[in-house]
């Protein structure tokens, strides 16, 4: 059946292809072009981002601040140019046939905007505060001054977002299941990334040295994206190749620094964690490259906790015309690590079990391959083709007959045909159709297949002034194996409206659902004591999320201040749950749609530059998830966290400090303590980092940046999951380089 679908898919392909390519060439074409500067002295602006909205077309500016933006036909378009450090600007042109306009493009310097144009709201370019519901951006210039060298380290100070070890729990909408069944959804410039078995997120498959931003879209987000989508969206946006040959790398070292107790000293020295990045880009007329590759080896603070990692990227783009561009994807990772899960006890906190089987290696390789095409019909219709598979194995290294050997290999091919269509003067229709089928085989979950189909519509209506309405759905037919065929209607509506006295107002309302994984519904193993039972009946996770919020941009004393503030709800069916079986002798463990849930909560965000120099960044939540089922807090939730942020730049060098505070947990898996021990060892987390950037640019005309991190710099002991002691202090130099 796959390879039947495939080669209709391929056939499909290659049609769509000759016919948008045939009828590029009837169109009656102009251009733009033009220079963006700084109003107040003219400074040209390379890196600004132009974008004609409602359309495929943009560009960026280059080292002059001049751009050029071909293949443009008659019609009325609004340009939105952004860039780092500068006022968003929206420009109504109105261009004719064989016609060449341009312009002279003055921005306002804006010392706390970040230039965000975000595609994962509503699958298209648009600024992030047309956007009608909350959105997080991690961009490139972020992850560097934080020395990020995981992608999970990106999102821990995320506002909402708190990580629970291997599971992303963004507006308490996860609890802790050792990452499986992700409720929120992760791609890849728009392609899926959980894998086919576990539903789970490999932080290590991600091509961390290649981001150019992370986009985290809060509450539900089914009605584009479908399954996973349940508590949100993480869309990782890839770089694009350099126009000239770059060569940029980096190598990382450090260690952790010994406990203060003696009985969790397992050795007498230091353990490290060091690794190196590489990567290559540049441009071939039309053809872009980017080719990179990394490795890291970490020691790890705790006994029998190592980990070998590598991964390979490759990103290839070619521009066919001013109407049609490809992009091919290829990503490989691989980790080899010990194996074990809860602690031997507090006292022991760094030591596995007694009787963890010390021999036994955990093998994870992941490989992705994705293919998009893009082509433009006409001004006011493109379209979007992705097609790829991404394919998980993991293995570990017992003799098959042992009741502990576990492996599973996942194949999860994925396609998507995307139009957008303008309608009239700003208003704008984006629709979809979208094939999922997972094959897997393995000895944990036996051989199973799992098949989605859906198609999604949206329209954006922006023609009442200061207003912008998104309303939207789409349709899902979840189907696996010997389980019952399900059907998801996932609606949405979102409004935004421009104040006339300042701050930007936001509406959203959406559905949300998360079809159970393969692990959840055929898991059967044993692992550290536990036996975890099939179960083919679940049925689908179920939300609905409203949420209103402001953002204003205004200044006291002279400092500049950005403000966002928001009130969500979410109510939440069926969530499943791993539990104990009762019925069962043992620790029996079974996934069951158990509970019904209500999360309330507020988020606030404040940014400022002190004394026109000094950067700091404060986020506040507070939510109250409830378990309607129990009528207690839910499991695995903290109900208050704080991050911030301050950057002290002197010169060459520049401060930087990062503090984050998170409430203790309420509530956990009380049947935990049938086989952990000091399973209630847990406390609020205070977690100060500390980093001292020298650019060596700017001292001694060489081009290395250096940085001196410090994470965890109070050393203080907490756990992040029950039984599990987080990381201790870690000192570590990170040179990097660009050519």
């Amino acid at each position: 059946m796959y390879s039947l679908l495939n080669k209709k898919w391929i056939f499909l392909y290659i049609l769509i292809f000759l016919l948008l390519s045939t009828y590029s060439n009837c169109l009656s074409l102009s251009k733009i072009t033009g220079k963006v500067i700084d109003k107040s002295d003219g400074t040209p602006l390379a890196g600004a981002s132009i974008r004609l909205e409602g359309t495929g077309l943009g560009t960026y500016a280059i080292k002059d601040g001049s751009f050029i933006l071909k293949g443009i036909k008659k019609a009325k378009y609004t340009l939105l140019v952004t860039i780092v450090g500068y006022e968003s600007k929206h420009i109504p042109v109105q261009v004719l046939d064989n016609d060449s306009v341009y312009l002279l493009i003055e921005l306002k310097s804006k010392p706390l905007s970040t230039g965000e144009v975000v595609v994962s709201a509503n699958k298209r370019i648009q600024a992030v505060q047309d956007v009608p519901i909350s959105i997080s951006v991690v961009s490139n210039n972020d992850m560097i001054t934080k020395s990020i060298t995981r992608f999970d380290e990106a999102l821990r100070y995320v506002p909402g977002i708190i990580m629970n070890k291997d599971n992303v729990n963004l507006r308490g909408s996860s609890g802790f299941a050792f990452g499986l069944g992700s409720r929120v959804a992760l791609l890849v410039d728009g392609f899926p990334l959980l894998s086919g078995d576990q539903g789970d997120m490999k932080y290590d498959a991600i091509p961390i040295f290649n981001i150019e931003q992370i986009e985290i879209v809060k509450g539900a987000g089914s009605a584009l994206y479908g399954t996973g989508a349940l508590g949100g969206i993480i869309n990782i946006i890839t770089k694009e190749p350099d126009d000239e040959f770059t060569a940029k790398g980096r190598i990382h070292s450090g260690f952790y620094t010994l406990p203060k107790y003696q009985q969790w000293r397992y050795r007498d020295d230091v353990p490290f964690k060091s690794g190196f990045d590489l990567s290559l880009s540049t441009k071939f007329n039309s053809l872009g490259l980017i080719l990179s590759g990394g490795l890291e080896n970490d020691e790890s603070y705790r006994k029998y906790d190592k980990s070998f990692r590598y991964n390979i990227f490759s990103k290839l783009n070619n521009s066919f015309s001013d109407f049609t561009k490809a992009t091919l994807l290829f990503n490989y990772a691989s980790d080899k690590s010990d194996d074990w899960v809860y602690w031997n006890s507090l006292d022991s906190a760094t030591i596995p079990p007694t009787n963890a089987n010390t021999d036994a290696r955990i093998l994870s390789t992941k490989l992705a391959i994705a293919g998009d095409l893009k082509h433009i019909f006409n001004s006011k219709n493109f379209l979007t083709f992705k097609t790829g598979i991404y394919r998980t194995y993991v293995e570990n290294n017992l003799d098959i007959n042992d009741p502990e050997y576990r492996q599973s290999d996942a194949i999860s091919f994925n396609t998507e045909a995307q139009m957008n269509s303008s309608l009239a003067d700003r208003t704008l229709l984006t629709y979809g159709l979208v094939a999922t089928f997972n094959k897997v085989t393995s000895k944990l979950y036996g051989k199973v297949n799992q098949e989605i189909f859906a198609g999604y519509i949206q329209g954006e209506l922006a023609q009442i002034k200061d207003f912008i309405f998104t309303v939207g759905a789409r349709t899902d037919y979840e189907k696996t194996d010997s389980s019952d065929y399900q059907l998801e209607f996932s609606p949405k509506l979102g409004i935004n409206y421009s104040s006339f006295f300042g701050p930007k107002f936001r509406l959203s309302l959406g559905r949300g659902f998360r079809a159970p994984t393969v692990a959840e519904r055929f898991a059967s193993l044993k692992f550290s004591g536990f036996t975890v039972a099939p179960n083919p009946l679940l049925k689908s996770e179920i939300s609905w999320s409203a949420e209103i919020g402001s953002n204003y941009d205004f200044e006291i004393w002279g400092a500049p201040i950005q403000f966002d503030f928001a009130i969500y709800h979410s109510e939440f069916d069926n969530l499943i749950e791993p539990t104990f079986d009762n019925t069962q002798q043992g620790s029996v463990i079974k996934f069951l749609n158990i509970t019904r849930a209500r999360i309330t909560g507020i988020e606030l965000t404040l940014k400022s530059l002190l004394f026109g120099f000094v950067g700091f960044q404060t986020s506040i939540s507070a939510m109250k998830p409830l378990d309607l089922t129990l009528n207690q807090i839910l499991k695995y939730r903290s109900t208050f966290f704080c991050y911030n942020s301050l950057f002290i730049p002197l010169r060459s060098v520049e401060l930087y400090a990062d503090y984050r505070f998170i409430n203790r947990m309420e509530t956990v898996d009380e049947l935990l303590k049938l086989q952990v021990r000091d399973y209630d060892a847990r406390v609020p987390m205070h977690i100060l980092d500390f980093r001292l950037k020298f650019k060596l640019q700017e001292l001694l005309r060489i081009p290395i940046q250096l940085t001196l991190n410090v994470k965890n710099a109070l050393n203080y002991y907490y756990t992040e999951v029950v039984g599990n002691l987080g990381p201790t202090r870690f000192i570590g130099l990170q040179i990097e380089s660009e050519l």
